[in-house]
């Protein structure tokens, strides 16, 4: 039996420059199946029944607020998220499509210094849930754009900006996503 060296090269090379293809392919294609979930919850006073809940902020330093069970916004409304550089670090800026830009000014119009409770589930696989902010609504928002500094670092921030963006060019009609 002769095995010719030339053939057998060639294979081996042809199956190291699949695997390094389908791979990398491999990779990427993990990347933009990213997601992330959002949820934007009013604060609310307890009041003994399961409509309200008590949650958490904060790593280094909690605080406990009570929240409306039920969020108003999600990240079926998100048209785009992205980092933004804030005074000493960095901030998340949320945009809405017109439901969640309607449902934000109504809610932040209506409740005056309450907080928005932010909520994420992001990571490659989803394994990671966090309540991100409880910012005080200082006025109405009518833009649309929610803009907050999360408890993330910010290789947890980018995944969920992935995440969000992944979800929203998936689902957000062509005309409301941003280019």
């Amino acid at each position: 039996m002769v095995i010719r060296v030339e053939r057998f090269n060639t294979y081996l090379l042809l199956l190291i420059g699949l695997s390094l293809t389908l791979g990398c392919q491999n990779t990427e294609f993990k990347r933009k199946r990213q997601k992330a979930v959002l949820r934007v919850h009013m604060e609310a006073v307890p009041d003994g029944t399961n409509l309200t809940q008590p949650v958490v902020f904060g790593r280094s330093s909690p605080i406990s607020v009570h929240v409306q069970t039920i969020p108003f916004l999600s990240e079926d409304n998100v048209v785009s998220a992205k980092i933004i550089d804030a005074l000493g670090g960095y901030s998340l800026q949320i945009k809405f499509d017109q439901t969640g830009r309607r449902l934000l000014e109504l809610y932040t119009a209506s409740n005056p210094r309450k907080r928005v409770a932010i909520f994420s589930q992001f990571g490659k696989n989803m394994d990671r849930s966090r309540w991100l902010a409880a910012p005080v609504i200082a006025k109405r928002i009518s833009d649309g754009i929610l803009t907050f500094t999360p408890d993330t670092d910010l290789k947890e921030t980018e995944e969920i900006e992935l995440g969000l963006n992944n979800h929203a060019r998936l689902n957000q009609p062509k005309s409301e996503r941003e280019p």
